[in-house]
């Protein structure tokens, strides 16, 4: 039976079983991954859409290439347990190299 007190957080076994993992916040190896490749297609396309003679692209394309070498290493080295900033980088790294070489 619930607790006669409403401000009272619920038990754990009252918990559903298909309520959101809250250990890793920034999600896991997998779906860090998936947001990193769509934001490589959106940036991609929208650096072959810019008319500057492809200067655009060609910072981008090298900040993908160097994307997929990191996330390489980080396969490599901590496939099992990857940390946050791991994780953070798969999930944005290629922004971050792309709006630092222009």
């Amino acid at each position: 039976m619930a607790s006669d007190n409403p401000y009272e957080p619920p038990r754990t076994e009252a918990l559903s079983p298909m309520a959101p993992d809250r250990s890793q916040p920034y999600g896991t190896f997998a779906s860090s991954l998936v947001v990193g490749i769509v934001v490589q297609v959106v940036l991609l396309l929208l650096t072959v859409l810019n008319l500057d003679f492809g200067r655009s692209y060609r910072v981008c394309s090298i900040a993908v290439i160097g994307y997929w070498c990191v996330v390489a290493v980080i396969f490599l080295r901590r496939r099992a347990e990857p940390t946050r900033i791991d994780l953070l980088f798969l999930r944005w790294g290629v922004p971050h190299q792309a709006l630092r070489n222009v």
